[in-house]
């Protein structure tokens, strides 16, 4: 029920969802309540002016990604690195291929480490996160590792049963208590780090962090950076707010 109602959510939060809802609404008032149809384009207006803003999506995103450790700072050999799921978008059976989502540099970063000598194995948390069944993450990922990235089986852990970020941590702290592993990095994208560890510290699984695919940074100012409109900025509200209200809803929930 839970998973189910999260998905729910996330379609009411997404600032697409709000802004389509108010410009719809304006048109259906507009023959009788003229004046306030006017006021819900306008509003309609500064919703769109203010998330498509790249200086204010780029702003807020800045201060919520965690970076974590850098590749040129790990100086030792870790007993295995968590690869959180959400990295693959689709699975087409009938050509047995995958898609993969913005978040692929969680996988790349992991074969990295591994073919340099960083990790001894690469633990794949994630199963189904669809509401319809799909096969799970993990196993997909695990033949994808082992097929094209030339990493043997035997240095492969996979997670198939956990369906959102508490139950990746949870199904990976009794695979890493039953390995004896002491050291462990987690990797995952910068803004989801900090949900993911707060989960991990009240979990009492001590982690070293490794972030991919940031999406904020230092640029230059100029119109293009701080002006121009651009709805690429949705996507990052949208996976700004779906990280509060998912931090929020764990925090109420007690599991972080």
């Amino acid at each position: 029920m839970f998973f189910i109602l999260s998905k729910l959510l996330d379609f009411c939060i997404s600032p697409f969802n709000w802004i389509l809802f108010l410009f719809t609404l304006s048109f259906t008032v507009w023959a009788t309540k003229y004046a306030i149809a006017n006021k819900l384009r306008i509003a309609t207006l500064v919703l769109l002016l203010f998330f498509t803003n790249p200086f204010i999506s780029n702003e807020v995103m800045l201060h919520y990604e965690l970076k974590g450790i850098t590749y040129s700072k790990i100086d030792k050999k870790y007993d295995c690195a968590i690869v959180l799921g959400g990295y693959m978008k689709y699975y087409n059976s009938e050509l047995n291929t995958i898609s993969f989502s913005d978040a692929y540099d969680r996988l790349s970063e992991a074969i990295m480490l591994y073919h340099n000598h960083k990790i001894n194995y690469i633990l794949l948390s994630g199963g189904s996160g669809h509401l319809v069944n799909e096969p799970a993450e993990g196993a997909l990922a695990k033949e994808y590792l082992i097929h094209y990235a030339c990493i043997p089986d035997s240095a492969i852990l996979v997670d198939n049963t956990s369906r959102n970020t508490y139950e990746n941590i949870i199904e990976c702290k009794k695979i890493i208590k039953a390995k004896q592993f002491n050291n462990v990095l987690l990797i995952s994208s910068a803004f989801h780090l900090r949900r993911s560890n707060a989960i991990c510290v009240k979990q009492n699984l001590p982690v070293t962090l490794y972030a991919t695919d940031q999406y904020a940074g230092r640029k230059r100012i100029n119109p293009t950076t701080t002006l121009i409109p651009s709805v690429d900025n949705l996507l990052l509200w949208n996976i700004l707010i779906h990280e509060w209200m998912g931090y929020a809803t764990y925090k109420l929930m007690g599991y972080c």
